[in-house]
């Protein structure tokens, strides 16, 4: 089976979630696909809604998210590893996840009081994330 994982670490940082997770993953007979996105051109949504209309399923813009479109596609497991910020993941992630609309269609169901959209492709991988709380202090050097 594939996985794919969204490394939304800078280059310095978190490489050993990344390395575990690929040799966990190679252990058990799983294929990875590593995506480290501060080395990738992806920018931001820009809202336009042609994924949902114009281009049903396809991003207007043409950046390196075409490659994790692809990779989603092939994909069982989709692993999204983050620092930590104010309790949330980061910036950096939440412009790749932004960019995910493509993958649902624009109908959507309320359920439970809640707004569901329908998965445009499937089967569709199942997701999981990993965060890491940088514990140091300002000023204080990691060992």
């Amino acid at each position: 089976m594939k996985a794919v994982i969204i490394d939304a670490f800078n280059a310095h940082e978190g490489k050993d979630i990344t390395g575990l997770l690929n040799e966990l993953l190679a252990e058990k007979g799983w294929e990875t696909r590593l995506f480290p996105i501060s080395e990738m051109d992806i920018r931001p949504c820009s809202s336009c809604g042609n994924c949902a209309a114009k281009t049903p399923g396809r991003c207007s813009i043409t950046d390196d998210m075409e490659q994790i479109y692809q990779a989603w596609s092939q994909c069982r497991l989709m692993i999204f590893c983050t620092p930590l910020s104010f309790g949330g993941y980061s910036s950096r992630l939440k412009l790749v996840q932004d960019r995910f609309v493509p993958m649902i269609t624009a109908l959507f169901t309320i359920r439970k009081g809640e707004l569901h959209h329908e998965n445009r492709y499937w089967p569709t991988p199942s997701l999981l994330t990993v965060g890491q709380l940088n514990n140091s202090q300002p000023g204080e050097k990691e060992a």
